[in-house]
Formats: C-alpha cells, structure tokens, sequence
C-alpha cells in the first residue's frame, strides 16, 4: 500500500488593500470621510475588513485626536496587520473681523454721539459667531468717554475684539441773537426799552441769558450813563462774547 499524508494549516494573515495618511486639519467639517480598506486572503475570497474610530483628547468641537484603525481576520484566525490613520483636528485661528467704521469719535454733544455699529466676523470653522457686547462711559456730561467694544468668540475660545471710543467734550460757546444800538438822550424819560437778547447753543435747546444794568457818571436825573449788558452760559460752563449797550444821558438844553 500507499500512503499519502496532505496537512492543511493556513497561517497566513490576510492583506489590506488602500491607504490613507494622517491629517492635520483645524475644524471638524472638514475631517476626511473613512477610506474603503478592503482585503485579500491566500484561502478565503471574502475577508470582512473590521474597523474602529476613537476620539480623545478632546477638548471642544474643533479640538481632539481622532484614530481610526482597520485590520481582517480570515476564518482562521489570522489577523493581518493594522492600518492606522490619525486625524489631529485643531482650530487655534481668531474669528476674523470686519468693522468699517471710525474708531475714535469726538463730539461736542451728547446727542450728538453716533448709534452704535454692527461689527461682524467670520471664522475658519464656526458659520455664525455673535459679539459680546459692552459699553461703559465715565467722566462728567461735559467732558466723558464712552468706550465701546465688541469681542468675537467661537467654539474653542479663540477670540479676537473691536473697540470704538467716543469722546464727548462741549467746548463751544452760546451764541446772542439780537442788537442792541448805543445811544445819547438828553432825558431819563427817553432811555429805550430793554432789547430782547435770546442765545442758542450747539448742545442746550434753551440757554438763559444773563443780564446787567449799570448807572456811571451821574450827576443829576437828566445826566448820567447807563451801561447794559446780555450774556449767555450753557450747561457746561462756556460763556458767549458780552453785548454792551451804553447810553449817555445828559440834558444840556436850557428851557
């Protein structure tokens, strides 16, 4: 007789086949899709591809590791070797902003001082960021800072900020409206009527004005001179040029 003796062991571990490279990328949009790893086998025609995904050190949306790893087992045990892509996704980039108005204001009024703008932003990975806003004013009603700032965050905390300044200082004086004619009479009894002076001013809708009278030089009822005087002060403290009006009194006509 004759024997013969066939051992059958597969020892041989399957093949991948595909690539993939690992990435350095900044938003998670934009993590590439999983490759199509497929595998041969000496003895199996279908050999299942496995496949695992794993996240760490995460520390926001945009900011962690990603390891993705394939490998086949045939039907007999044997594992091939393992495919490794790591994809580090990392957003260190500010929000950009964009502000297209004057960042430092002077104005002499209060109502003079511009709505406050809309600043916006756009960012590498985060499609709406929202401002932070705040405004904060110091000094007095004359003469005050209002400091107005805008910061743009997304979702790691990278951060960026816009600042407008408006300084608000009156220094501009009321302005008389009327006249007032000097003149010389020879009685009291002809002194014109006191002139309506009124003022207006760049901030105050209503400026009082002042007014003085004098008498100088008198020697009798019919002979002296009176001095007049209108003057106008706003709210902070800026006085308008004087208007004078003299008028000399004196009868010197015999009866």
């Amino acid at each position: 007789q004759v024997i013969q003796t066939i051992h059958i062991k597969d020892n041989t571990i399957p093949v991948l086949v595909g690539s993939v490279s690992n990435a350095n990328i900044s938003c998670a949009k934009d993590i590439p899709a999983v490759a199509i790893i497929t595998a041969t086998d000496n003895c199996d025609e279908n050999v299942a591809v496995q496949y695992s995904q794993a996240t760490s050190d995460s520390t926001c949306v945009n900011k962690f590791t990603l390891t993705r790893k394939w490998w086949a087992v045939d039907a007999c045990g044997n594992t091939s070797d393992v495919m490794t892509q790591i994809i580090v996704v990392n957003d260190d980039l500010k929000p950009v902003i964009t502000a297209d108005f004057t960042k430092e204001i002077n104005v002499q009024c209060l109502k003079d001082v511009p709505a406050a703008p809309t600043p916006t932003a756009t960012d590498n990975c985060d499609d709406n960021i929202q401002p932070v806003y705040s405004e904060e004013g110091s000094g007095s009603a004359c003469d005050s800072t209002i400091i107005r700032k805008w910061i743009f965050t997304d979702a790691c905390g990278n951060s960026d900020f816009v600042i407008q300044t408006i300084h608000i200082k009156d220094n501009t004086a009321p302005v008389l409206a009327g006249t007032a004619a000097n003149a010389n009479v020879s009685c009291s009894r002809d002194i014109p009527a006191v002139a309506e002076i009124t003022a207006t001013d760049n901030c105050d809708q209503n400026v009082a004005v002042q007014y003085s009278q004098v008498t100088s030089d008198s020697t009798c009822v019919n002979k002296f001179t009176l001095t007049r005087k209108w003057w106008a002060v706003d709210a902070c403290g800026n006085t308008s040029e004087t208007l004078t009006q003299v008028i000399i009194v004196n009868d010197d006509v015999k009866p």
